[in-house]
């Protein structure tokens, strides 16, 4: 019997793979485990957040370390993305995406292969994370998710002339609100591609008859880094409905490269998709950017908006002069936040070419 062997502490992971609800516990001896989607290696998750070599685990010195593989949605350890090897500990949470696993150490040897066996005692794991980041991936992978239509009004007509997509989750028994999901998808690096999915969803569900102005689809800051991804899954909408109208809505807060939203401008103009600055004046009014790459759409933040019938002069005015000066630079302008008639006749007479909010909820399509 090697004695050294059967008093060396072995590390281990545990975690459930694939669908099953089964813990798993995964032994590290001396041979490094790969991690990915792909076939041949040592851990395979069959998750679309996991690249297909996403990350490896070696004990070096009779110390565990787990390094990321340049994949795309990044390796976390105890919530916190990693950019170089980094030490693991018993009782750290390792993330692949949105796989999560426990570090372990048993207090004795294992064989240097790697194993993969069922443990039949409850994992360690932070319960609330392991089922909401599973119930997140069933979610995303079966894009069981919705969406509410809100109206925008022509203000002269009342009439509908386009739709703004607001996602929610349609997952049994897990969260509706799209600021819960973003934020369990935050620590997994999944924003981006949950984003997507709403984008997705919204086009594939909307209403057979939609209004002239078509549909307002919002994006998420993460998206911002990587605007060739968030034009090719505009391509991929545009090319499955050639004829609805498309908006896409960019926060005003996230306007700050002039040059880099001037290049997206056109971008989208190519593909017949329209541009719009939401929540403007929520911060600071970009009034440099709005100038040099003006939008098609300009939507004024509901802060700006509401009871504005009963606001100073002072504000009136200065949304006066914003509303004339964006229809200068050929934009249309959108009031958010209206919840009352008499907001809804100061805008008019502000000069505002639509409205959004409260009032006219009554006219959001029934969900087919």
């Amino acid at each position: 019997m090697d004695n050294n062997k059967s008093q060396n502490p072995s590390w281990y992971i545990e975690g459930t793979v694939g669908d099953s609800e089964t813990m798993m516990r995964l032994s590290i001896g001396e041979k490094p485990i790969r991690v990915g989607r792909q076939k041949n290696l040592d851990l395979v998750l069959h998750h679309i957040s996991v690249s297909r070599v996403h990350a490896e685990l070696y004990v070096r010195n009779g110390c565990l370390f787990v390094r990321d593989c340049g994949s795309s949605n990044g390796t976390f350890v105890n919530r916190e993305r990693i950019e170089s090897e980094r030490e693991l500990h018993a009782g750290d949470v390792v993330h692949f995406a949105a796989c999560e696993f426990l570090v372990g150490r048993a207090p004795h040897g294992v064989d240097s292969s790697a194993s993969l066996e069922t443990i039949a005692f409850s994992s360690v794991l932070p319960e609330q994370h392991a089922c909401c980041s599973n119930q997140l991936m069933k979610l995303m992978e079966g894009e069981r998710v919705r969406s509410v239509y809100e109206p925008i009004v022509d203000a002269k007509s009342g009439q509908v002339w386009a739709y703004e997509a607001l996602g929610r989750g349609a997952l049994e028994n897990f969260f509706e609100s799209p600021m819960e999901l973003f934020t369990l998808a935050k620590p997994l690096g999944l924003e981006a591609e949950l984003s997507r999915v709403f984008r997705r969803s919204a086009v594939a569900h909307v209403p057979t008859t939609p209004p002239p102005g078509g549909l307002f689809l919002n994006t998420h800051p993460a998206e911002m880094s990587d605007m060739e991804s968030l034009l090719d899954s505009l391509r991929k909408l545009r090319k499955e409905r050639p004829e609805l109208a498309l908006v896409l809505e960019l926060p005003e807060l996230y306007v700050t490269n002039d040059e880099a939203i001037s290049v997206l401008r056109e971008q989208l103009a190519a593909m017949n998709v329209k541009l719009a600055y939401d929540d403007f004046g929520a911060g600071q009014a970009r009034l440099v950017e709005l100038a040099r790459v003006p939008p098609d759409y300009l939507k004024f933040d509901k802060k700006l908006i509401k009871k504005i019938a009963c606001a100073e002069s002072s504000v009136s005015e200065m949304l006066s002069m914003l509303v004339a000066y964006a229809h200068d630079l050929g934009s249309l302008c959108v009031a958010e936040g209206v919840e009352t008639e008499d907001d809804s006749s100061a805008c008019k007479d502000l000069g505002f070419d639509f409205l959004q909010g409260y009032l006219f909820l009554s006219l959001t399509p029934t969900p087919p």
